[in-house]
């Protein structure tokens, strides 16, 4: 009885300490949100609106009462219309919170919509997305270099590079656009080279007769490598197929990542079936000529703010369009991707690229059951190493993705023994061996990326967060500090602070 008693006095005790804890909890988030409130009327009476606006952001986070909203609303329509200011009106539109500026922001929008747009209504820009990301070059504050080169060792016509630098000026000319050529390969933003790598080696096969190959490092555009066959079947390329091949893969190069599902157009995709039977745009007598809808789509991409540049643009000084305006939501961005990749299909279904595009898609859209049988239809139909390791990773990290841990760690191993050096086949096993705690396996490929790339803070700080969870700590304080010495920067950031106590604590030591 006297135990019952305690057991009853115990969980009383305990529902009031929550009690009283959940309104402590109420009042801090209340009164947080007040003084942010506070904050931002002081903001407005200094005429400063933009810091006002940065409080009662924090205020919604706190508590997202309907004055907070309708006070954030007011003062958006106070500010310039920036690509940071666009964004945020943008996100109070699909958060559907009605309210006395409801109207008012509607309108904004469609007039940022309506004068981007003007006299460009006929485009595919949502085709021209990569994940619904605007892809492009920043050419109003630098001029773009561009090389040409050959990886082969036999003699390429001379007219190869003239008549892709032809192709070229009908691009600059819609965007006047400055350019210089270069001799220095590194120095070079869009890199044409002359290559045998569409070319099957066990079979001879044509792939494709050209390939543009856009290299990205966290939204930053390093540089576009644009692939051209030398020849195919012991026959050159025409004047005419070079220049036309050459005028689509510039449109990719300069930022139109997909295709147009329209043939009239120059990026509708130049692709042949697998018997070679059916070709569409390079295997033809004229020179293809733009289509409006060519001109218009290019036009517009460069009126957006780009989300993926070669310079990195303010979002609070911009006053380019905000991407989302332009596009509409995600639902409708993976609406017109999801067609795009089924015309891929459809036109060249025996092509590992249009399944490998399909897989994609969904992969970036959280279809991941979906993309894992795109990708395995891709690696039944592919043949080249390169194309192999690549979806043998991609099915890894769909893998990945839904929990399958096992069958991650196997596709991972079968992409690495195709291609030792693959940094981030390497990078993905470490970490699927840091979320197992094995320590063993975890710490060898972690060491590894280390090794290769020292300044990485993402690398350090997983291989010190292994040995804290395993009660390593000098270990993971002398990771910490072997990677401030390679990168003195790294101090600043978020996660490692969190590790910086470890290198004080046992600086003697380490």
């Amino acid at each position: 009885m006297k135990k019952n008693i305690k057991k009853q006095a115990k969980i009383f005790s305990f529902a009031i300490l929550l009690v009283i804890f959940l309104m402590l909890c109420l009042f801090y988030r209340n009164i947080t949100a007040d003084i942010y409130c506070q904050l931002a009327e002081y903001s407005i009476k200094n005429n400063d609106y933009v810091t006002a606006y940065g409080y009662l952001d924090k205020a919604i986070q706190f508590d997202k009462k309907e004055k907070y909203y309708e006070k954030a609303s007011e003062l958006l329509l106070e500010l310039p219309r920036t690509v940071k200011v666009q964004k945020e009106l943008f996100k109070f539109q699909q958060a559907d919170k009605v309210n006395v500026y409801t109207a008012k922001i509607n309108q904004e929008l469609y007039d940022i919509y309506y004068r981007t747009t003007k006299g460009l209504e006929k485009n595919y820009i949502h085709n021209a997305t990569t994940n619904g990301k605007i892809l492009r070059w920043n050419i109003e504050k630098k001029s773009l270099k561009i090389f040409f080169g050959s990886s082969v060792d036999r003699e390429v016509p001379t007219y190869y590079p003239k008549e892709i630098l032809a192709a070229f000026k009908q691009w600059a000319k819609i965007l006047n656009l400055k350019y210089s050529i270069t001799e220095s390969y590194s120095e070079a933003d869009i890199k044409f080279v002359f290559s045998d790598d569409l070319i099957l080696a066990k079979d001879k096969k044509l792939t494709n007769y050209g390939l543009t190959v856009h290299n990205i490092e966290k939204n930053l555009l390093k540089d576009v490598v644009v692939k051209t066959i030398v020849s195919y079947n012991r026959k050159y390329l025409t004047r005419i197929q070079l220049y036309n091949l050459a005028l689509h893969e510039i449109g990719h190069a300069l930022g139109l990542v997909g295709h147009s599902l329209d043939k009239k157009d120059v990026m509708y995709p130049i692709a042949q079936d697998t018997k070679r039977s059916k070709y569409t745009g390079v295997i033809t007598r004229r020179r293809i000529k733009f289509s409006q809808r060519d001109i218009n789509t290019i036009k517009l991409l460069y009126k957006i703010h780009p989300d993926i540049s070669n310079v990195v643009e303010d979002s609070a000084a911009s006053t380019l369009a905000y991407s989302q305006v332009i596009l509409g939501n995600k639902q409708l961005v993976l609406k017109n991707k999801l067609k795009e990749a089924k015309n891929y299909i459809d036109m060249a279904p025996k092509n590992p690229a249009s399944w490998m595009f399909a897989g994609n898609i969904a992969a970036d859209n959280g279809r991941f059951q979906e993309a894992l049988q795109h990708y395995t239809k891709a690696l039944s139909l592919s043949a080249k190493k390169f194309d192999k390791a690549n979806l043998l990773y991609n099915i890894a990290f769909v893998n990945f993705k839904l929990l399958n841990y096992e069958e991650a760690i196997k596709y991972l191993e079968r992409s690495l023994n195709i291609n030792p050096d693959t940094l981030h086949s390497k990078e993905l096993l470490a970490y699927i061996y840091l979320k197992q705690n094995n320590v063993v396996n975890s710490e060898k490929y972690y060491k590894e990326l280390i090794n290769n790339k020292p300044s990485n803070i993402d690398y350090s700080y997983n291989l010190a967060t292994l040995y804290v969870h395993n009660f390593n700590f000098v270990k993971a304080a002398k990771v910490t500090k072997d990677l401030l010495a390679q990168n003195p920067d790294a101090k600043s950031n978020s996660k490692v602070k969190t590790l910086l106590p470890l290198v004080y604590l046992f600086m003697f030591i380490i």
